[in-house]
């Protein structure tokens, strides 16, 4: 084969890599996190309506599926005799992005490069194509796992 067929065949070979990376690739966080986090919400007393935007998402002691690309949640608890109450989560970075560091930056990767100079350029492309899915899709973010609300009576 002559070298301007096998430089198209390379070239041929790197473009469906990247595609099928794109398609089927994903950060460590997404990985490990997903979309969506459990978070646990209780109350004292028990039996608080738990509900987000004005739409009922549980009875405490409730687990609610969240998602972690939401970045406003707010909480109202009602339990009749008590007064309302609002929480807002705090979400914060996910230490899983560390992951994405160690495995876009693995030097293994730039095995079979034509030289060695475009390794550190490979290896900064990689970890940031890691680090921008797990934004995209919210897996570099956590929510508190638990929230406790005690509920004051009404007249306090």
């Amino acid at each position: 084969m002559d070298s301007s067929r096998s430089c198209m065949v390379a070239r041929a070979f790197a473009v469906a890599g990247f595609c099928a990376a794109g398609l089927f690739g994903s950060g460590c966080a997404t990985v490990v996190n997903g979309r969506t986090q459990a978070v646990t919400v209780t109350s004292e007393p028990a039996g608080a309506r738990v509900f987000i935007e004005s739409q009922l998402v549980g009875v405490t002691p409730a687990r609610l599926e969240l998602s972690r690309r939401d970045a406003h949640i707010v909480l109202r608890l009602e339990k009749h005799g008590f007064s309302p109450q609002e929480i807002s989560l705090k979400r914060s970075v996910s230490g899983w992005l560390w992951g994405d560091a160690g495995l876009g930056g693995n030097p293994v990767s730039c095995q079979g490069l034509d030289s060695a100079g475009s390794c550190p350029a490979l290896l900064a492309t990689n970890v940031g194509i890691f680090m921008l899915i797990d934004f995209i899709t919210g897996a570099a973010y956590a929510h508190p796992g638990v929230v406790r609300v005690m509920l004051k009576p009404l007249g306090f």
